[in-house]
């Protein structure tokens, strides 16, 4: 079993040169309507249809598209490693380089781990990607396991852990509890060989220590852990 520690990127403007705090690459209405694969774009990443996650990851998983996305930077943006953008795409968190590509494959990150769409920056010519990596859905959680507390809580030293011990006890919670958050998930075995973990619910990317370690081995700009950190184990483990 991996062990896995949440990443983010960066919101300084000292970093990434934008003072939103969120992204630092755009793409057009215009740009995506006259793209070749536009369609294709709308329907599966902007507009996804109501359906099963797991029918949605080998759609993304398996989709292309025949050109470069054109994008680019912001205002004041200063291009990164990892580079949040709009608008939001499903299931896919950051913009990424190829230095970044380049790590995954040399720690062994495969095609069904992910899925990356080329970028061209009108900006840069160096060759960015859309990261998309499959999202294990609420249903697979293992709630008798995981540790949640109410959001309110976050920063708090004592949390008020809920009694939750499946998927329609939590969704039950939602009408005593605007928001929750979780300390702990607890996932299937099979998920424990991954390198890369997105978790429905978890804004943020989870990175196995191998490749944790390569990130910050190489020095990536915009890459870092969030404030409040998220632990992650598997049944049995």
């Amino acid at each position: 079993m991996n062990n896995f520690q949440q990443i983010t990127n960066s919101a300084e403007p000292r970093i990434i040169g934008t003072r939103n705090g969120v992204y630092q690459i755009e793409f057009k209405d215009q740009d995506l309507a006259q793209h070749s694969s536009h369609e294709k774009l709308d329907r599966l990443f902007i507009a996804p249809s109501k359906r099963l996650i797991a029918d949605f990851n080998e759609d993304a998983l398996g989709f292309s598209v025949d050109d470069p996305l054109d994008w680019v930077l912001v205002s004041w943006a200063m291009g990164t490693e990892f580079m949040g953008f709009c608008p939001y795409f499903f299931c896919c968190n950051y913009v990424i380089s190829e230095q970044v590509v380049t790590i995954f494959r040399a720690i062994g990150v495969n095609d069904s781990e992910i899925n990356l769409l080329p970028v061209r920056l009108r900006q840069d010519a160096a060759p960015y990607f859309v990261l998309f990596v499959p999202m294990i859905p609420h249903e697979e959680i293992l709630f008798e396991h995981s540790l949640i507390y109410p959001s309110n809580q976050a920063l708090s030293d004592k949390r008020d852990y809920l009694a939750i011990d499946s998927y329609s006890a939590y969704k039950a919670n939602f009408k005593k509890f605007t928001s929750m958050s979780f300390e702990r998930i607890v996932l299937p075995r099979e998920y424990g060989g991954r390198n890369l973990l997105s978790i429905q619910g978890v804004g943020n990317l989870f990175f196995s220590e191998q490749l944790f370690g390569a990130c910050v081995e190489h020095k990536l700009t915009s890459f870092q852990v969030p404030r409040i950190n998220i632990e992650v184990g598997f049944n049995g483990a």
